[in-house]
């Protein structure tokens, strides 16, 4: 049994190798069940015993071969969850090592560990804290000096030389901030849909076009001197192109004055702003992630880059017309030779509501997993209402996503800008509202992002769903 991560993670990569063979021969099992059923329906009746014979025998062959496919996936599917449990603790036993006395001059110096890791983190969020409080203050209270009171001389000191590039609100009013898109990025991966997926993050900061292989010659097996057979190869490419997104948030004026004065209303405000940009950023990047029209600045949705043979619409909402559509936009991507690493299920609260609740005759839950570890059919399931119900001739039809999470391609753009005003007004809807008016602060918040499929087979969708 692999104990240690290197073990582990070389026993993922022999079980995901036992898994890509199973799903080879899973496939060339069904090719043969196919071609049998054809010859089946054109034999004689001198031949057609044999011929169904045969069919039985493929649809043996392709029953093993599923058998033997789910269970490398089970077994691949452990180790990356021992893998992960590895690796936790080996991060733990890192934090809680101990440097052991020696004589002075023996060897070098232990490296402390780096206690600035939050003020790291956080330094881009505090410093425009402090231009708030000078802000909101008129000057009275100056930026420099309100972080000594708030965070001590040491993290100040600190923050300061993190955010020494800064340009200044007085140069147009606006404030860039290096690393402070990463920073309320960083706490979203619990929060929207796609970046729970485990999608490939990648940081760009125009646009990149990715070469990708879109078609490639098989393998060929050779003697000692044989030259493999020519095949032809097709690529194409994918273009990730930031789109601009923007959020508002207004805050009462109210938490800055109580912040002004220093302790406990101090993280109060901090843990507020950063939690009310994150929630606005989740909801509205999860907008144009999931279905955005891919029009000049909206990005292109996962939804309109699926394949359209991925796509199906619902056979009915019986019991057993769930099971069975459920089932095939699982197996339509494993037909496409894609390895599930991480598959996800993506649906409104309503659909998860019904598939929990659906009955077999006897009063048996069908779906009792999606109680006991939200999952279904042994996948995730993600929770949003950025999927309508709302669709459809009758506007009451939604749709349930599935696909895997790591053929996703999020794109993080340029760093964030950030504007403050406790002047002027804020529209909301068709209304105006004055924050000298309403002692309120307005946020604005501007960051880019992109997202992009590997492979528009890597996803599927249920389409006409009633339920």
């Amino acid at each position: 049994m692999p104990q240690n991560v290197a073990e582990l993670r070389q026993a993922c990569a022999e079980a995901a190798d036992r898994m890509q063979d199973a799903s080879d021969a899973t496939t060339q099992a069904k090719a043969a069940l196919r071609k049998a059923r054809a010859a089946a329906k054109t034999a004689d009746d001198k031949g057609k015993a044999n011929a169904e014979a045969e069919v039985k025998a493929a649809e043996t062959a392709v029953t093993e071969a599923q058998a033997t496919y789910d269970e490398a996936k089970a077994e691949a599917e452990d180790l990356l969850e021992d893998l992960g449990r590895a690796r936790e603790v080996e991060e733990k036993m890192r934090d809680r090592a101990t440097p052991r006395e020696v004589p002075d001059g023996t060897v070098a110096p232990a490296v402390a560990a780096n206690q600035n890791d939050e003020a790291r983190k956080m330094a881009p969020v505090r410093r425009m804290l402090s231009r708030m409080i000078e802000q909101n203050t008129e000057g009275r209270i100056k930026a420099d000096a309100w972080l000594k009171t708030a965070y001590g001389d040491e993290q100040a000191a600190y923050i300061s030389k993190a955010t020494h590039q800064l340009s200044d609100y007085a140069t147009g009013g606006a404030l860039s901030l290096p690393d402070f898109a990463e920073t309320i990025i960083e706490g979203l991966e619990n929060m929207t849909v796609v970046r729970q997926m485990m999608p490939q993050v990648l940081n760009v900061p125009g646009s990149l076009i990715l070469p990708r292989e879109t078609s490639a010659p098989d393998g060929s097996w050779l003697t000692e001197n044989e030259a493999p057979t020519p095949g032809t190869f097709a690529f194409g490419d994918i273009r990730l192109d930031p789109k601009r997104l923007a959020i508002e948030v207004v805050i009462s004026r109210r938490l800055l004055d109580m912040a002004a004065r220093g302790g406990a209303a101090v993280r109060n405000l901090e843990a507020y702003v950063v939690r009310r940009l994150r929630e606005r950023l989740a909801v509205n990047e999860d907008v144009g992630f999931l279905r955005g029209s891919g029009t000049e600045k909206v990005p292109l949705g996962i939804r309109n880059q699926i394949a359209a043979a991925n796509a199906k619409a619902i056979a009915g909402a019986t019991a057993a017309n769930i099971e069975s559509d459920l089932r095939s936009r699982v197996t339509v991507i494993q037909q496409a030779n894609i390895m599930i690493i991480a598959g996800y299920w993506i649906m409104p609260p309503r659909t998860i509501a019904h598939l929990a609740d659906l009955r077999d005759a006897n009063g048996n839950k069908i779906y009792p997993s999606i109680d006991a570890n939200n999952t279904l059919l042994r996948y995730p399931i993600l929770m949003t209402n950025q999927v309508p119900i709302n669709l459809g001739g009758g506007g009451d039809e939604t749709e349930i996503l599935f696909g895997n999470g790591p053929s996703v391609l999020v794109a993080n753009g340029s760093d964030a800008e950030v504007r403050v005003s406790i002047e002027g007004s804020y529209q909301s809807g068709n209304d105006h509202f004055s924050l000298i008016q309403r002692n309120e602060m307005l946020i604005h918040m501007e960051l880019y992002a992109d997202v992009k499929l590997e492979r528009d087979a890597a996803f599927s969708v249920l389409t006409g769903v009633t339920y």
